[in-house]
């Protein structure tokens, strides 16, 4: 059996799983349950059928999913806010500051550039966003149970989503789940079994999703892209050591010093933090910035490894970085400013 074979079989279990959930879930409308069928069957093939209609396979129409992508991740942004805060009117103010974050649209990394680093964007922050919802309901006096069980599976293809677009997903997927153990030890120790069951659901999600693609890219011909997690020695650390100030200082000159490409977002990520320091320590909040903190590290280590000049690999890649990160860093802001107790 080939590869492709496989892959069309896990498609159609997976359309298969979903149908199933949709009919057996309780409390929904006979007319939606049709609905979501109808959605879930006939959404895969309307590419195949766009091309059918064109009379031909043209990949640059395959472009208008990053502009889609992007009002996507703006619209799911303000819907997972508002259904966690309710405070709409605030929570539309923090959409549009995510929405117009200079880099997000006409720089040339962003997602009208018709490059990974867009996707990569918007899916670490639907990842964040449905792992950072899921600990806000968890707080309150009497959390949904079916918000509990769903919003790890979202999370969890999320983050497969981040890693099929690009190899820093990877990164971002052992980040998200030290950082969501790390926030089960410290704020959850007397229901430890049942965060770590969600930690293995979204694991488990993940790891389904992004399997067949690492079985097959096995068989790819050799490329000359980098392999970071062979290169974590001691003697590569120590070396990339000597390099660690300048890339430190690099870093901050982008965050806070570049206006034009992020306007004010990290100088409101400091504001944010000072102005509401208690807030900054409810496991929802903590869980950002230990995944800002830990993404930012990520990339120094991968600078200080890397085989070609920390000033050529991070002065080369740190924007486009900042840009995956972006979104995070909006969320942390909006939940200082947005008080779920009002």
């Amino acid at each position: 059996m080939d590869v492709a074979t496989i892959a069309v079989l896990i498609h159609i279990s997976i359309e298969i799983l979903v149908i199933m959930r949709v009919i057996l879930r309780p409390h929904r409308q006979p007319a939606s349950r049709l609905a979501w069928i109808v959605v879930v069957v006939t959404l895969p093939v309307l590419g195949i059928l766009a091309y059918l209609l064109l009379g031909e396979v043209n990949d640059r129409w395959s472009k208008i999913m990053f502009p889609l992508l992007y009002l996507g991740m703006v619209l799911c942004f303000q819907g997972v806010l508002q259904r966690t805060t309710r405070q709409p009117a605030r929570t539309w103010m923090f959409t549009l500051m995510l929405a117009t974050v200079p880099s997000m649209v006409p720089w040339e990394y962003g997602f009208l550039s018709g490059q990974g680093d867009g996707p990569v964007s918007c899916f670490h922050t639907m990842t964040l966003l449905y792992l950072w919802s899921f600990l806000s309901e968890l707080k309150r006096t009497e959390p949904d149970p079916a918000v509990l069980k769903t919003l790890p599976l979202v999370a969890g293809m999320s983050a497969g989503m981040t890693v099929f677009t690009k190899d820093e997903g990877i990164a971002f997927f052992l980040i998200d789940l030290i950082a969501f153990t790390m926030i089960s030890l410290f704020y959850f120790r007397d229901r430890l079994l049942s965060m770590a069951l969600t930690a293995v659901k979204f694991g488990l999600t993940t790891l389904l999703l992004i399997t067949p693609w690492l079985l097959y890219r096995k068989h790819l011909p050799a490329t000359t892209e980098m392999t970071y997690f062979s290169r974590m020695q001691i003697t590569n650390l120590t070396e990339g050591v000597a390099a660690l100030q300048w890339a430190v200082t690099h870093l901050l000159e982008c965050m806070f010093l570049e206006a034009w490409r992020w306007g004010l977002q990290w100088w409101a990520l400091l504001i944010s933090l000072f102005a509401f320091p208690a807030r900054a320590f409810r496991p929802q909040q903590l869980f950002l910035l230990l995944n800002l903190a830990g993404a930012l590290t990520a990339l120094i280590i991968a600078g200080m490894i890397a085989p070609t000049p920390v000033q050529e690999h991070i002065g080369g890649s740190s924007l486009r970085f900042l840009l995956q990160i972006s979104g995070g860093a909006m969320l942390f802001i909006a939940g200082q400013w947005l008080d779920d107790s009002e």
